[in-house]
């Protein structure tokens, strides 16, 4: 008898924890795909550099160089009235401290100076939401001459290590927020949390990466 009641408690304990790895399937799987009312459709990385070139006095070539990355989120916002976008908990660190991010074509504001940023919302024919920011690690190199060996200034990514930087030296680890108000003050956050740039970008002079979308995923409020 007692046999009998130890197999039925068995049964029905594997019976609840089969029960409670499905509900917890069925939840996880829930919050990844309800997104609320607005979905990222698209997210790309663009590392470039920009170069100033000078001529001293004494005749030799020196030059300034700045490390810029475009990040390109493409947002899908179905049938939601947008009031307004901002950037909130913005927190970029690399070794140089003169970073900057900006909205595209629009002012630089220093990253250390930032509590909120408002964004311009900008929609495509499609009426989809663009969000281009730049974000600049500025004069990474200053008043530099060319390295021994070196016979020519290159306009691009491997200026950095043609002046014997690593992929360390220029790393940005990016993390911020993306809040998206709706008409009805339904607040819908996005984190954005990447290093960047890639290393290909030393070697080639300039990357676009294409980013996973399973970790840019809104949460409503």
């Amino acid at each position: 008898m007692k046999r009998e009641q130890f197999f039925k408690i068995c049964i029905v304990c594997l019976i609840s924890i089969i029960l409670l790895i499905g509900i917890y399937k069925i939840i996880t799987t829930s919050l990844k795909v309800n997104q609320g009312k607005y979905r990222v459709a698209d997210v790309v990385v663009t590392s470039t550099a920009d170069i100033v070139s000078r001529t001293e006095e004494n005749a030799y070539l020196s030059f300034d160089a700045s490390q810029k990355n475009t990040i390109s989120l493409l947002i899908v916002p179905s049938d939601a009235k947008t009031e307004s976008i901002s950037l909130e908990n913005v927190t970029i660190t690399g070794k140089n401290n003169s970073i900057y991010i900006s909205q595209k074509d629009r002012e630089e504001v220093l990253v250390s100076d930032i509590q909120v940023l408002p964004i311009d919302v900008q929609y495509r024919e499609d009426g989809n939401i663009l969000l281009e920011l730049e974000i600049t690690n500025q004069n990474i190199l200053t008043n530099k001459k060319l390295e021994d060996g070196v016979e020519e200034l290159r306009y691009d990514g491997r200026v950095f290590k043609d002046a014997g930087l690593t992929l360390q030296d220029l790393t940005l680890d990016i993390d911020f927020d993306v809040k998206i108000v709706e008409e009805n003050g339904t607040e819908n956050i996005l984190n954005v949390e990447m290093n960047t740039p890639n290393e290909k970008f030393l070697t080639e002079g300039y990357h676009v990466e294409r980013m996973d979308l399973g970790s840019f995923v809104f949460k409503t409020k």
